[in-house]
């Protein structure tokens, strides 16, 4: 009965080891993987931009670009001089090529510096970071991730502004670029429509305010007209606010 029980028991620990195995495999480079899924190729990081940035810079304007990094790799964008805290890299995109699953996945994260550009040390303004699993499940389920929005905070983790952006994978493992669907939207308008506000903050002491509303992404704005006495609840009725890429 003692020696079942010996077999029982080293029997069990080598299926547990095997199973501890298999699960360490799968979860550096997934079981076997579909010919749609995402095996090697490019990551795409466009549209970017930031608002209310930490300003560190002492006279005028600061100089910001962004840093990204996956693992081993990194890129850095051009230098937006006098861009302040609002910058924008328009069209400007950051591509790192030749990356595969397995890097992307004992990478975990996406990690977003942007910093000023200053002539003797440049300074880290802020940072962020997206897990890299949300891009690998987007390509695998043939969708394109969703333009993310990351609080940027300093090293000593207080608040830096934000970093917006969109990126993305293309695999390229037979030498041509996946296809985006056709409901993939690249570029264009964005329109903010149906515009209400109810119970606002008051801050007329004679009579009723005057409100109007002000959307700003970032180097794009747009404002609405002006709603003379509108008061604390106020409708725009038809009207549309169009934001129209820079």
């Amino acid at each position: 009965a003692t020696m079942a029980g010996t077999v029982r028991v080293a029997r069990a620990l080598r299926k547990s080891a095997d199973r501890a195995r298999r699960a360490s495999k799968e979860a550096l480079l997934g079981p076997d993987i579909p010919d749609t899924y995402f095996k090697n190729g490019l990551l795409h990081f466009a549209s970017m931009c930031a608002t209310d940035l930490l300003n560190l810079e002492t006279f005028g304007k600061q100089d910001p670009y962004i840093r990204i990094f996956v693992g081993e790799f990194n890129r850095k964008s051009t230098t937006k001089d006098g861009a302040g805290s609002n910058p924008t890299w328009g069209k400007e995109e950051l591509v790192i090529d030749n990356i595969s699953r397995d890097q992307l996945t004992k990478a975990r994260l996406l990690r977003i510096e942007v910093w000023e550009d200053n002539m003797l040390n440049d300074k880290l303004i802020g940072t962020a970071e997206l897990p890299i699993k949300e891009l690998i499940e987007a390509y695998d389920e043939g969708r394109r991730p969703e333009r993310r929005d990351l609080k940027l905070t300093t090293a000593k983790l207080k608040p830096a502004g934000n970093v917006q952006f969109t990126t993305w994978l293309e695999d390229d493992e037979d030498g041509e670029a996946r296809p985006l669907d056709d409901q993939d939207f690249m570029e264009g308008r964005m329109v903010i429509s149906q515009l209400e506000a109810e119970a606002l903050l008051n801050l007329e002491f004679m009579g009723d305010q005057d409100p109007y509303v002000k959307v700003t992404f970032c180097d794009a704005e747009a404002r609405s007209t002006t709603i003379d006495d509108g008061g604390s609840d106020v409708i725009w009725n038809d009207e549309e606010l169009v934001l129209q890429p820079g």
